[in-house]
């Protein structure tokens, strides 16, 4: 594909377990974590699609100028929190992808 996506260096699922949480259409989330090379890139959508037992993430960021101060080449972090299917149970592969072809992938479970 075509898509410019962010350079994810983590992923980390975040299971709400509280007793209210079956309930909650956001229990199951994940945070992608990295570092952008410069201050002008940022997020510009995070797609999600689900595929028998994977899901497969894709971080696409765009790179926009600055008008005033320009852009500077520095290390922006980011944690970028996703909120998946409140509906997942069981074993999944969670495939990210990320820049330069450099692919996440973690085997989670859904209670």
């Amino acid at each position: 594909d075509e898509f410019l996506y962010a350079p994810v260096s983590d992923v980390n699922v975040v299971h709400d377990m509280s007793p209210n949480a079956e309930n909650d259409p956001e229990r199951n989330k994940l945070v992608l974590s990295g570092f952008f090379s410069n201050n002008c890139t940022q997020f510009k959508d995070v797609k999600v699609s689900y595929h028998n037992n994977t899901i497969v993430i894709q971080p696409i960021s765009e790179y926009k100028a600055k008008a005033e101060g320009g852009c500077s080449n520095e290390k922006v972090s980011f944690n970028k929190l996703v909120v998946l299917d409140p509906k997942l149970k069981g074993d999944y592969l969670i495939h990210v992808r990320s820049l330069n072809g450099a692919a996440i992938n973690k085997l989670v479970y859904f209670e």
